[in-house]
């Protein structure tokens, strides 16, 4: 073999190689956007224990919906700023570990990425959550 076959053969394997990792960057590409697209579509919605009060939230930690029912205006006003603000709490922890659980779902479960997420979500939106229902 002379050094012209061989750099021609070197120069081909090289070729080979950029199109895997461009054929790779690809895809890592449209897993990230499927990724973006799905945590889009996380929420979560906690009920008081009463069943009086319903909170959803979406992963970022925003809420998008509040309902209350007569019974909720029953409530003493210390009682419901206590209950509406549980709920809330709870809203938002759920759809924290939904976002979570996707990045297991991505990124494999023990990601460093993953687990400081958890870390840094479940600390910012834990709170005690007696007395209520998740769906």
């Amino acid at each position: 073999m002379n050094n012209e076959e061989e750099s021609r053969i070197a120069a081909e394997a090289a070729h080979a190689r950029v199109r895997q990792q461009v054929e790779q960057a690809r895809r890592s590409a449209q897993e990230a956007a499927q990724f973006a697209d799905d945590i889009k579509l996380i929420s979560f919605t906690a009920t008081s224990g009463r069943r009086d009060i319903s909170i959803t939230s979406d992963a970022g930690g925003v809420i998008t919906a509040v309902r209350l029912t007569e019974e909720a205006r029953e409530r003493g006003i210390a009682d419901f700023e206590a209950e509406l603000t549980r709920t809330i709490r709870a809203a938002q922890l759920g759809a924290a570990e939904a976002l979570v659980e996707k990045m297991d779902e991505t990124l494999g479960k023990g990601s460093s990425v993953t687990d400081a997420a958890r870390e840094q979500l479940v600390s910012r939106f834990s709170e005690p959550t007696d007395g209520l229902s998740y769906r």
